[in-house]
């Protein structure tokens, strides 16, 4: 099907990212994207592990259980992550599902969620104004830990046995 341009704009993607996404690949401006999010989402995590650890440190001479508790949030925050960036900034694959969208949710500080048929893909920002997309499928294209790079609709029908909301 054609590009969408509605979508694409409220999406925030373009005609080329869907070609590369089509193609299984991340287009330029997307690799740009997702190592800019990471480096973002880097910084705050270190700042975040630093000062639980080093406050933790601190809290062992005051009352060692507080303390020990402060630098365990702090290495939780560190490791679970740094998985998560490491994701983002060595994502190359783009995986596809096909699905209806059921509802589109938000949640503070964290931003939009699409929740479909196929799965539920995070949106990296907080605005979005979609017209009435129920009843119709799409193919979503997104990296691995569920982020939604861009969408298009198909011609293809899905099986009735899905759940309408």
């Amino acid at each position: 099907m054609p590009f969408n341009e509605n979508l694409g704009k409220q999406l925030q993607f373009t005609a080329e990212d869907l070609e590369a996404n089509r193609q299984g690949e991340l287009s330029t401006a997307q690799q740009l994207k997702l190592r800019g999010d990471a480096i973002v989402s880097g910084v705050v995590i270190v700042v975040f592990t630093v000062i639980f650890v080093v406050g933790g440190f601190f809290l062992l001479f005051v009352e060692p259980i507080l303390g020990v508790i402060t630098i365990a949030i702090g290495l939780f925050f560190g490791i679970f992550g740094g998985r998560f960036i490491r994701a983002n900034w060595k994502a190359q694959q783009v995986y596809s599902v096909t699905g209806q969208i059921r509802r589109v949710s938000y949640a503070p500080r964290i931003g939009r969620t699409i929740l479909s048929t196929g799965g539920d893909f995070y949106i990296g920002y907080r605005t979005l104004i979609l017209p009435d997309l129920s009843d119709r499928t799409f193919i979503f294209y997104f990296v691995a830990h569920n982020q939604l790079l861009s969408l298009e609709e198909t011609d293809h029908s899905m099986p009735d046995t899905i759940d309408k909301m």
